[in-house]
């Protein structure tokens, strides 16, 4: 039998068997729209409303009619009971016509909620429609912005989940994209008892001295907050990390952060944090950028505690865990020189934070992105 797992299931093979990472276009039946499918990891998916929107389902147990028509029926019903042996498969089959006095969802923010886990200006080019024009850096800067310390309204943090307003609702559903697919396949909270700290776009031509801030990469990871037991989405949903990993973490202390796969891989990473039991954590770093339990105090300080529990010398140093190097800004000139390095890189930006300012769980001006 082959060692891909996907190759041949239960003696089905798929009509077209994709490489890992390999991609390929996918027409819309009923319109001009092109879809995207890709394998990643133990699984296939495919950026078309039918795939994101499979709530219940966990993402290495997915299918669409695209999926469908490029890999096979037979095999896809192999696939998705092996992957989800007790949930339902699916068919591809149209939607129920929406019930009276429900106002369909708009388009552009139905989309974007159905994009996993983002919520920046821009559209995530991995989660949605590919369109012929579009260009390729936008969309990917749209995906990595999804559950970074820049995470872009501060309409989606924890607290206001729990809005009843229209209008509160769309602005949540405009801006977590990620986070659709953190109530399908780990469960979900309906409170959340925290926020984080959200960043506001850096303007070149603005008022700020940057000199003395600290800056860091702009990672493209997902956001975890841990609470001192588990690790979960700024929605509130939990992620399932190896219980390993979570015995190596402090129990007194609140830590904000992002999952990291590496540079140019957050798709690779979404699959393996929102897969239940996945055995590629091992590929996962817990990147701290700070400590929401200790806001009260200086940045530096809060930096000096991390050192203490995670530097070189620390109480819980472990492989799994790193923290966000910071660096100090000399002037203008050394952030832009920092921002074309990790730029050519395949990094996304950096991240600027005011010297001696507190962690505030709302959207500040002490926290600034560039990219």
């Amino acid at each position: 039998m082959s060692q891909d797992e996907l190759a041949e299931i239960n003696g089905i093979k798929p009509k077209k068997l994709l490489a890992e990472g390999e991609s390929m276009e996918a027409k819309s039946w009923s319109s001009s729209t092109v879809y995207d499918i890709k394998r990643t990891l133990d699984h296939y998916y495919c950026n078309c409303p039918a795939w994101r929107n499979q709530g219940g389902a966990p993402v290495n147990a997915r299918s669409c009619k695209h999926l469908r028509a490029a890999l096979g029926d037979a095999y896809e019903d192999a696939r998705l009971q092996l992957k989800n042996p007790h949930g339902q498969t699916t068919k591809g089959k149209k939607k129920a016509p929406a019930s009276k006095g429900k106002k369909p969802a708009s388009s552009a923010g139905k989309r974007k909620r159905d994009d996993e886990d983002g919520d920046d200006e821009d559209e995530d080019e991995d989660a949605s429609p590919k369109k012929r024009t579009r260009s390729s850096r936008r969309g990917k800067k749209k995906a990595d912005d999804d559950e970074e310390e820049d995470d872009d309204d501060d309409e989606d943090s924890p607290k206001r989940k729990t809005r009843s307003s229209g209008r509160g609702k769309k602005k949540a559903d405009d801006d977590d994209e990620e986070d659709d697919d953190d109530n399908n396949n780990v469960g979900s909270s309906s409170i959340v008892p925290f926020s984080v700290l959200l960043a506001q776009s850096y303007k070149v031509d603005g008022k700020v001295d940057i000199t003395g801030w600290w800056m860091s990469e702009k990672l493209d990871g997902v956001r975890t907050y841990y609470d001192g037991k588990r690790m979960i989405s700024r929605l509130g949903n939990p992620f399932t990390p190896p219980k390993e990993l979570l015995a190596k973490l402090p129990k007194d202390v609140t830590l904000d952060g992002e999952l990291f796969a590496g540079r140019g891989k957050f798709q690779e990473t979404v699959s393996i944090v929102k897969t239940i039991n996945s055995p590629h954590w091992k590929e996962i770093i817990f990147q701290v950028f700070d400590i929401p339990s200790k806001g009260n105090l200086p940045f530096e300080e809060r930096m000096e505690i991390l050192q203490a529990l995670f530097g070189p010398s620390g109480t819980h140093t472990c492989a799994e865990v790193q923290i966000v190097k910071q660096i100090k800004i000399k002037q203008k000139e050394h952030m832009f020189k920092m921002l074309k390095s990790v730029e050519s890189k395949g990094g996304e930006g950096v991240m600027l934070r005011e010297p001696g300012s507190f962690y505030e769980g709302r959207r500040s001006n002490t926290l600034l992105k560039v990219k």
